[in-house]
Parts: C-alpha cells; structure tokens; sequence
C-alpha cells in the first residue's frame, strides 16, 4: 500500500483497517502513555482507550464506529504509535512538522475478540521461558496449565509493569522478598537478562530451606548465573549495596512493612510491591470516626487494609519516593490485587514533610492504633502517640 503523508490520511488509512489494539507513548500533553483496545463481541464491539498519568489511569469507551475519533485524539496527545488492526500493523512517530514517519506490515488477524473477558494476550506469551515448565506453570509443549493461569496472568502483569519503569532504564541490581517458588524472581530475570540482554543480579530471599534449595539449583540447570536464592527473614536481611529493585509478590502482613524499611534503609531507586494478609490494623483498630465501617467483618478487612497501605504510601512519601497506588490484576484472578510503586525522587523540603506526617498521624489517630511501618522508620515515637 502506498503510504500517506498527512496525519488526517493516516487516521483514515488506520480506521479503515480495524485497529484491534494501539500503544501511544512519547507525550506532548499531560498523559504519560496511552493504550487503545477493540472490546466485546462481534455485536456489541467498542474500543476502550487508557490513558495513564504517573499516577491515575482514565478510561473512555468510543463506539466501533467512532475509530477515527478516538485515534485523533490520542495523536493529539502523543509522538509514538503502535496500531495492529486486523490485516496490518503500522508503527512510527510524528514528525516535529507534523509529518507521519512510519512502517506498515502485514498482521495474521481474522477476527474480532469474542467478549470483553476474551482470552488474554500477555507479556512473555510468544517468549515463555523454559523454567516455568520445571515451575509447573508450563506443559512441555508450552501451555499454560489451567491449575497455573492466575499465577502466570499476575507473574506476567508484575513483569509488564516492571518495564514500564525500566523501558529504556538500567537495572543491575534486584531483590526480591519472599520469593516463595519465584515463578516472579525466574520471569524477571529471564526479562532482563534475555529481553533486555542486561547484566543484573538478584537475590531471591524466603524462609523455607528446601524452596530455596530447588531454586538455586533451577538457576543453575538454566545458566542463570546472576539469579541466586538465600534462606532468610526479611526483617533481617542485609543488602550489600542500594539496589535498583526491590519487588515482591504477595508478602504477608507485616512482611511488608519489614519490606519497606529495609528498602528504605537501603537506599532503594524503585520498589515494585503487591502487598498481602494486612491483619495486624484489622486486629488491633480502635476506630475513632466513621466507626459504622467496622461493625461488619468483610468490610472492616477491606477498609483496614486500604488504611493500610494508605498509610505505608504516605510512609514512603515522607522518605523521599513518588508513590503510585494501582489495580495490580483482575478481582477474579487475586482479590490481593493493589500494587504499590515507588521511585526514590529525594527528600521533600521540610515543610512537605511535616504535613506528609501530620497526613500519617491523622489516619493513626483515626483508627487508634500505630501500625509497624511508621514505628520502624521513626515517623512515630513514643512522645507522639500512645496506645
């Protein structure tokens, strides 16, 4: 096909074609990235655009018809595009004069997605790596095993975020706390290691002996030479040096504020976290406003443990990290589905700070009791609040 030269040829040229997916990046407005989809089924289908900020994402439905609209004003907001349709694929930039500079190819796609909850397409699907398999994630013949779907959709979503933060990043240095059978530590280092072609070196840290026994000797079989597992608390691990990452899937309860403050302490550039289990404000809440939330128990869980990382977000803060609080998965596949990110940027100025800790001491005074994270990092003593 001949190519365009004009944006309005482009959008034209793109629609006519049945975008089923496009990826927006390379920002000239206030939106960092934006995503386009094709949704529903074949009746009912309309397109769903994301576009993100660092720290909110918003979402708006276009109807199928309505192609040509929605992709103007996502080129309205971005230099770089990413568009499969249903036959081709085009891919470029924007000129600084307005110019589309871009590449056309041929796409193998027959058909429109069935629903909404179609079958999901992910990070690492045409490159799984071969350890999985050993994993029991993975057939020999590289499916993913029904008993082992959620694990891969949440393994492979923590990985996709990861690169949205080291897209273009260096990354040397990683750990990751309880590591459990690392399906997570194994597809993050094949990540960098295999995708990236980057040297790095993780450190994998869990309490059971015999996982990391099993572990160590997975690295080993597949020549994985910078991944390493050690038996150990988390509260007492000692990083060697302030690392790029500190990641973990699923650290239960304190784990997590333990976690934290070891990252912290050390002097972490990013930590990627999904936390878990958050009991010890549920067990120990002494309400003092709004006090209704708390009389049913499934509320209550769900209410303490937003408090919860609310109060670990505000936490990080007042150390010095920009911190994003996001949908980590779908409900269905973990109902433990909030992920927190956080880059270190610097300590704020002092007057920021105080009012990030008075923040942290309102939402204690709150609930009537001081979780682990403020009291380890000494946001609170003694003098300030007593139980």
């Amino acid at each position: 096909m001949d190519k365009v030269d004009n944006l309005i040829d482009l959008i034209a040229e793109i629609s006519s074609h049945t975008p089923v997916s496009a990826t927006f990046s390379v920002p000239i407005g206030k939106y960092t990235k934006a995503k386009l989809r094709l949704v529903g089924s074949e009746d009912e289908a309309f397109y769903q655009v994301s576009r993100f900020t660092d720290k909110q994402v918003f979402h708006t439905n276009y109807p199928m018809e309505d192609a040509g609209d929605a992709l103007t004003e996502l080129f309205s907001d971005f230099l770089s595009f990413h568009v499969v349709c249903r036959d081709l694929v085009f891919d470029g930039r924007i000129s600084k004069r307005g110019k589309p500079l871009y590449s056309v190819k041929m796409q193998r796609s027959d058909a429109l997605p069935e629903s909404h909850d179609r079958q999901k397409h992910y990070m690492f699907d045409d490159d799984i790596p071969p350890c999985l398999v050993d994993l029991g994630i993975v057939t020999a013949d590289g499916k993913i095993r029904q008993d082992g779907s959620r694990k891969y959709a949440q393994i492979n979503r923590f990985s996709e975020i990861i690169d949205d933060v080291f897209r273009g990043a260096e990354c040397h240095e990683i750990v990751d706390f309880g590591c459990g059978k690392s399906y997570l530590s194994f597809l993050v280092y094949h990540y960098f290691r295999s995708i990236r072609h980057m040297p790095v070196h993780m450190v994998g840290l869990d309490l059971k002996s015999d996982v990391i026994e099993n572990c160590n000797a997975l690295a080993r079989k597949y020549g994985y030479d910078g991944l390493t597992f050690e038996c150990g608390d988390i509260a007492d691990y000692q990083f060697a040096s302030a690392p790029d990452l500190v990641m973990w899937l699923h650290a239960c309860d304190t784990a997590t504020d333990h976690a934290i403050f070891g990252s912290v302490r050390s002097g972490a550039k990013h930590i990627i976290a999904v936390p878990c289990c958050q009991h010890e404000v549920a067990q120990n809440v002494r309400p003092q406003v709004l006090t209704t939330l708390f009389e049913y128990g499934i509320i209550k869980e769900r209410v303490c443990a937003l408090i919860t990382d609310t109060i670990r977000a505000k936490c990080l803060e007042y150390c010095g990290y920009n911190v994003d609080l996001m949908e980590f998965v779908d409900y269905a596949v973990s109902p433990k589905n909030l992920l927190l990110r956080a880059r270190y940027v610097g300590i704020p100025e002092d007057g920021r700070r105080q009012a990030i800790r008075r923040e942290i001491l309102s939402l204690i005074d709150a609930i009537g009791f001081c979780p682990t994270l403020p009291r380890l990092l000494k946001i609170v003593v003694q003098d300030d609040y007593v139980e």
